[in-house]
């Protein structure tokens, strides 16, 4: 067994080091059958390699956390804090990845509609009581069931990050297409040079699990705009109020993190205004 190079957070303390390490064989043999090069078989598996991978793993955090109702809440509410400052009740809003659709529910009140789309039937359709101004969609995870020009938001959290990179990119093209002119794509993702930000982190220092490629702030902003996306901003969270952050501030921070080691970073990332610029999201405008 390789060594836990990292701090294991106080929710997963109830693992043994072994079931830890045993997450990460998983997690890392399975990924690897998303690693292929043909896209169309990539793309048909990728809700097969979750699912097996779920299955041969009962005590995984993800069984855990669902009934936690404490860290549940302050995962909604995290997301809500985001997401709210943004979005204005004409609107229709898409939850791209919307698991059992909480946060889609609770979005509902804030827009004229909603649609949480997810890839697993089982899963989206936990709770079947829905508010009238929202719509739960399955789909492939690409080919989104929308008119071009017709969706004011659509929104991702933890989720480019386990694509594969050619698939990440036609999903945001398709994200694109169906956007408004001057709607937005609202993504969360974990930063590359905070990372490794899946289970590898605790034994590698590259990612090598699900996490198919991470990306900084500032590649991801490139990749949107390659895309055609126009304007960009950098949010975060001061005192429960949303902040951008200037692009310059952004890209100096970035830079400088680069070219540092990363034991520099995690000591500067004890300051609260560096760990606050790198938790940001990014809010990408048509």
């Amino acid at each position: 067994m390789k060594e836990i190079i990292k701090k294991v957070p106080d929710f997963l303390n109830y693992l043994t080091d072994d079931q830890l390490y045993k997450i990460y064989e998983s997690e890392v043999k399975h990924s690897n059958r998303l690693r292929i090069s043909d896209s169309n078989k990539r793309k048909s598996i990728y809700k097969e390699v979750y699912e097996d991978y779920y299955n041969e793993l009962p005590f995984h955090p993800a069984f855990k956390v669902k009934n936690d109702y404490k860290i549940q809440k302050s995962r909604l509410d995290f997301q809500l804090n985001k997401i709210i400052p943004i979005i204005k009740k004409h609107q229709i809003f898409v939850e791209v990845g919307a698991g059992d659709c909480a946060l889609s529910r609770q979005l509902s009140a804030y827009v004229s509609k909603v649609y949480a789309l997810e890839i697993s039937k089982t899963y989206a359709f936990q709770n079947n009581k829905l508010p009238p101004n929202m719509e739960t969609i399955i789909f492939d995870g690409f080919n989104f069931p929308f008119e071009p020009n017709s969706i004011d938001i659509i929104y991702s959290n933890q989720l480019i990050e386990h694509l594969h990179p050619d698939d990440a990119l036609d999903q945001l093209k398709s994200i694109f297409t169906c956007l408004k002119k001057g709607g937005k794509h609202i993504c969360i993702t974990p930063n590359r040079l905070l990372g490794p930000g899946d289970i590898s982190g605790y034994f590698d220092n590259e990612a090598i699990g699900f996490h198919l490629k991470e990306y900084t702030d500032l590649e991801l902003r490139s990749t949107l705009k390659s895309i055609g996306f126009k304007k960009f901003k950098f949010q975060t969270i001061i005192k429960g109020k949303s902040i951008y952050i200037p692009f310059f501030i952004k890209w100096s921070i970035e830079k400088y993190f680069s070219k540092i080691s990363k034991k520099k970073r995690e000591k500067l990332l004890q300051y609260r205004m560096i760990n606050l610029i790198f938790n940001t999201v990014i809010i990408a405008e048509k």
